[in-house]
C-alpha cells in the first residue's frame, strides 16, 4: 500500500477491523515517515459462470437450476426443501 503523504510503498498494519459483511477498515502505518493512514479494502467476487454445451457462457442462476429440478421431480416424492438442499450443494461444490 503507497503512502498517501511520502508515497513510500511499504506500510504495516497497525489495526484491523471489519466494517460490515464486505470491507476491511485497516490502520496503516507507514514505514518511512511514520504517519498513519485508514485503508477500506473490499473483496471482490466473481460470478459463478456456466460454460454450456455450444461453449456460450451465461451467469449461473439458482432460480433456473431450481426451476429445472422442479420439473424432473414433478411425479416424484422429492420435497422443496430437498431440492433447495440439492441446489445449495452443487452451488457449494463449484465456490
Amino acid at each position: 500500500m503507497q503512502c498517501p503523504y511520502c508515497n513510500y510503498k511499504e506500510s504495516k498494519v497497525v489495526d484491523s477491523r471489519h466494517t460490515d459483511s464486505k470491507s476491511i477498515r485497516r490502520r496503516r502505518e507507514c514505514e518511512s515517515c511514520k504517519k498513519r493512514f485508514t485503508t477500506y479494502e473490499t473483496i471482490e467476487t466473481t460470478p459463478i459462470m456456466v460454460i454450456k454445451k455450444d461453449n456460450s457462457r451465461e451467469i449461473f442462476d439458482r432460480e433456473k437450476i431450481k426451476r429445472g429440478i422442479i420439473k424432473s421431480c414433478e411425479k416424484r416424492p422429492v420435497s422443496i426443501e430437498q431440492i433447495e438442499s440439492i441446489i445449495s450443494y452443487v452451488e457449494n461444490e463449484i465456490n
